[in-house]
């Protein structure tokens, strides 16, 4: 192998390498007699506390209000980093149900997501997603106006 094939190879490892995101185990207490198992990102954890409560939404195996540094992930996937596409993501996911800017409230915008969770930042400016791009299950689908 050449210096300049082992120059590529070191690359091609180190992008690998930086897709990858940890998964974490948490539990959600959605009332007194229903709590939820989910896997979710680290990014996802602030936006499932805005929406159930800081004490709702803990790891599974860990005792409640411990600090994710502590908590060892379920195991790491490779996806996409890049912070505009993950806001986009979590704007999809998590801003339905009667709560539509939980996101926005967690996260203001692309920036503070790449600085807060340490995703890669996108190449000029990132917006959350236009109100005019969000699913609002809430709305009930209307038939259209019959031609007289």
């Amino acid at each position: 192998m050449t210096n300049e094939t082992a120059t590529v190879v070191k690359e091609e490892v180190a992008k690998e390498e930086a897709d990858m995101l940890p998964v974490y185990d948490v539990l959600v207490e959605r009332s007194n007699n229903e709590i939820i198992g989910a896997e979710v990102f680290a990014h996802e954890i602030p936006v499932l506390k805005a929406l159930h409560g800081e004490e709702h939404v803990y790891f599974k195996g860990y005792e409640v209000g411990t600090d994710i540094e502590d908590v060892e992930p379920a195991y790491e996937v490779s996806t996409e980093t890049n912070a505009a596409l993950v806001l986009r993501s979590l704007h999809a996911k998590y801003n339905q149900n009667g709560q539509p800017e939980v996101v926005s409230r967690v996260y203001r915008d692309a920036d503070e997501l790449s600085a807060k969770m340490g995703l890669k930042k996108s190449k000029g400016r990132a917006k959350a997603v236009p109100a005019s791009e969000n699913i609002d299950n809430r709305k009930t689908a209307k038939a259209p106006a019959k031609a007289k």
